[in-house]
């Protein structure tokens, strides 16, 4: 039996897994893991444990990750993304208007028609009930588990290097021989990183991701990079990568969209800890 874990990032729609799978699927591609993607019970036939077996998987992606799928691996080693609902809310309302495919998605496809026939007011309460699968996902989560570090999006979206220098030191799959580390955060601090932009690719230890290769694959991936120039902030509704920054949501709930989401969602919020108390 082989005694390595199981990798795996579990992350839910709107968190930023689009831009994540991105550099799992390099870094993986990188230090020769075996990489597998799935969104959907329908892709693992609703058993996650043998779908990883029969695939030989050594890196798994879960994307809109249900914790009773979860408790049925074996032997796992993961980070885990969560994003403030009401971002998430505003995010998935932009995609699900223009962006987001919906080939494999025919309850998004209606949702859509309805979408473009409402105001963006309007729009946005029919939202909060079309996501409500995920901010059960959130709140049903178990955030206790001590192999699963958990993360936020927001610290992702403050400084994506040192997040995932964090994540992949938790894995055990950053090398961080020679002493290094305390230099890259400190070059990271002071956006030296902006030099492994002339990458020279290079690695210390077969099976782990070296930091210089970590940061050089973020930057591949920065927001600018995935859209065309366009810095984080700078918004195109019409796009995946929309603006990219924490709290936009003030920027469009009214008081109707205040008191729908306390009267619904309020629990998720104090749970996840983006509110201390019911009266935001």
């Amino acid at each position: 039996m082989n005694s390595s874990p199981l990798f795996a990032y579990f992350g839910h729609h709107k968190c930023g897994s689009t831009w994540l799978c991105s550099i799992m699927h390099e870094i993986c591609q990188r230090i020769n893991l075996n990489y597998a993607y799935v969104h959907s019970p329908y892709m693992f036939h609703g058993r996650l444990n043998s779908f990883v077996q029969e695939n030989q998987t050594e890196f798994l992606a879960y994307t809109n990750a249900k914790i009773r799928y979860i408790e049925e691996l074996d032997h796992f080693q993961g980070f885990h993304v969560i994003r403030d609902p009401r971002d998430i809310l505003i995010s998935a309302y932009f995609s699900h208007l223009y962006s987001h495919p919906t080939d494999e998605w025919s309850a998004l496809k209606e949702h859509r028609q309805q979408l473009q026939k409402v105001s963006k007011d309007e729009g946005l309460l029919l939202e909060m009930q079309f996501c409500r699968d995920v901010f059960t996902d959130l709140y049903t989560w178990n955030y206790t588990q001590p192999n699963v570090i958990e993360m936020k999006m927001e610290e992702f979206a403050y400084d994506p290097y040192e997040s995932l220098i964090r994540a992949f030191s938790f894995l055990g799959l950053l090398d961080e021989r020679y002493g290094v580390k305390v230099f890259l955060c400190r070059a990271i601090r002071h956006k030296i990183y902006r030099t492994f932009k002339h990458f020279m690719p290079f690695h210390w230890n077969p099976g782990k991701i070296s930091i210089h290769d970590l940061l050089a694959i973020v930057y591949r991936n920065r927001f600018s990079a995935k859209t065309g120039g366009r810095k984080q902030g700078e918004e195109n509704v019409t796009s995946h990568y929309r603006k990219g920054t924490p709290g936009d949501w003030m920027n469009h709930f009214t008081p109707d969209h205040h008191e729908y989401f306390k009267k619904e969602y309020n629990d998720v919020l104090l749970k996840l800890g983006y509110e201390t108390t019911p009266d935001w």
